[in-house]
């Protein structure tokens, strides 16, 4: 009797462990994804919000002045994990510091990769192409871009009433893009008093 009992506990213990081992071992079902416009590879999650799969390769890290200072920490990041966001932010930051504008530019882009919806990565490249690389077209359309992407951003709209002010000198363009901002943001009384001021 007891050779029995001892039998069917060895049988159930090994039917067990067997469960957990296939478990533990079972091919997972792949992920869904999709391709981004820039081919970028994107898992959808609840609300929409995309997860980036690394599949476009990411800028040289081993730009001329990248050893420089604090910027050593953040390449360290990056070649340990090229999907951080922030950490590319922060690399284009440092890079246009050092005025390597090509090598900021391009980490901003690869930022816009990886999250195409914030507007931070736009509204980088625009002061970029504006201020310092001088393309004005690029700039404008980055500015735009980034005021699509967050329309209540009250100070996206300072920094592109600003550009076109001071940089294109089109009066025109400055007062329609302050109308624009209050269309968004009715109440905001430092948007009222920027109209007034666009408008002498």
């Amino acid at each position: 009797m007891r050779t029995k009992y001892w039998l069917l506990f060895l049988f159930v213990g090994l039917t067990a462990g067997l469960i957990y081992w296939l478990e533990l071992n079972s091919v997972q079902p792949q992920e869904s994804y999709l391709l981004n416009e820039q081919g970028v590879k994107i898992e959808y999650e609840i609300k929409d919000k995309p997860v980036v799969k690394i599949t476009t390769p990411p800028p040289s890290l081993d730009r001329p002045k990248d050893s420089q200072g604090e910027v050593r920490f953040v390449i360290s990041n990056l070649k340990k994990n090229p999907s951080l966001f922030g950490e590319w932010l922060n690399l284009g930051l440092y890079r246009k510091q050092f005025e390597d504008y090509e090598g900021a530019l391009e980490a901003f882009q690869y930022a816009a990769l990886l999250r195409p919806e914030d507007a931070r990565p736009f509204s980088n490249m625009a002061n970029l192409y504006g201020y310092y690389l001088k393309k004005f077209d690029k700039a404008e359309e980055m500015f735009l871009a980034g005021i699509k992407l967050e329309a209540n951003s009250v100070n996206l709209y300072f920094d592109t009433y600003q550009f076109f002010r001071d940089v294109l000198k089109d009066k025109d363009k400055s007062v329609n893009i302050v109308k624009q901002a209050l269309v968004a943001n009715p109440d905001d009384p430092d948007l009222k008093k920027l109209l007034e001021e666009a408008t002498l």
